[in-house]
């Protein structure tokens, strides 16, 4: 049986039986997982939303990991041709279970490694989102300066106003601060 031609060939394996004890589907197991993966502390990653600053990161789950002592039947004498490729595979399987430990702990420092960044530039990004931008010719929220409705002149207006006044308490700070100055130089 030919599946019909589609668009995306992931398709026509979808419904095709997962070997096991159930008679499930890839679509089914597929559904499963998402579901799955909804409930949990990573469904930001399944989200049609996008991720914000406010969002909660995924902390890492590590585990203490330690060396395994070496076979003692490494210790072993070979008394057989068949005992001498044993130990030969034995050797072997020990230093793949070595390299894996030595992998398996530097990937775990690269995920903390990576969290530890990941938190950083999450606070530079909230830094950054909630800092206010003071910008000549539009409107505090961000609106051109050229609208005409009552609504907006009236924005504009009240706009003006308070940059006149901040400006007006830097200039008073900036003479009681030169006057202070005069004095002290006076007094000394």
């Amino acid at each position: 049986m030919i599946p019909e031609e589609t668009d995306d060939v992931s398709d026509c394996f979808l419904d095709v039986p997962v070997a096991g004890p159930s008679k499930l589907t890839k679509h089914n197991v597929i559904n499963e997982a998402v579901d799955g993966l909804s409930r949990s502390k990573l469904a930001h990653l399944i989200s049609s939303t996008l991720t914000t600053s406010i969002d909660t990161m995924p902390s890492t789950l590590t585990q203490t990991i330690t060396h395994s002592k070496p076979s003692p039947l490494l210790a072993l004498q070979p008394q057989t041709e068949n005992e001498i490729l044993l130990m030969a595979a034995l050797r072997e399987s020990q230093e793949i279970n070595d390299s894996l430990l030595n992998r398996n702990i530097a990937l775990q420092a690269g995920n903390l490694l990576d969290e530890v960044y990941c938190g950083n530039a999450k606070v530079a990004l909230q830094t950054q989102e909630t800092k206010k931008k003071k910008v000549t010719g539009t409107l505090p929220d961000g609106l051109a300066c050229v609208l005409t409705a009552d609504e907006f002149f009236e924005a504009w207006v009240d706009f003006e106003r308070e940059q006149r006044s901040e400006a007006k308490a830097k200039e008073t700070r900036k003479d009681s601060r030169a006057a202070w100055k005069e004095a002290k130089a006076e007094w000394q």
